[in-house]
């Protein structure tokens, strides 16, 4: 993949993450830690540069708390309460996260 993102903007891997990170904390069966990084890689189909750059993205504005390791920038990432609070609230928060509108553009 080469860094290249194909047809899938950064907007739409941000809501990609956050729809996965939503998901899981809703789901009981899920991992209480958040979603390992193998398997949000599966998940989004993009460069593990463009699913890194987009996850630093969303913790610097306290969307997703990224668990980290040493020898991976991370390792799990877990959907914080505020990201909840605007992944459930998309239209408040549009202005200030428009990637939120992405998923109009999906049509998901």
């Amino acid at each position: 993949m080469m860094g290249e993102m194909s047809s899938v903007t950064e907007y739409q891997i941000r809501y990609l993450i956050m729809k996965a990170l939503y998901e899981t904390a809703g789901d009981e069966e899920a991992s209480p830690w958040g979603v390992d990084r193998s398997s949000m890689l599966k998940i989004l189909q993009v460069s593990e540069r463009d699913m890194d750059a987009n996850m630093m993205f969303l913790e610097r504005r306290g969307l997703v708390r990224l668990t980290q390791a040493s020898n991976v920038l991370w390792f799990r990432a877990k959907i914080t309460s505020f990201g909840i609070k605007v992944f459930e609230n998309k239209k408040r928060y549009e202005e200030e996260f428009p990637f939120v509108k992405a998923a109009d553009s999906k049509g998901q």
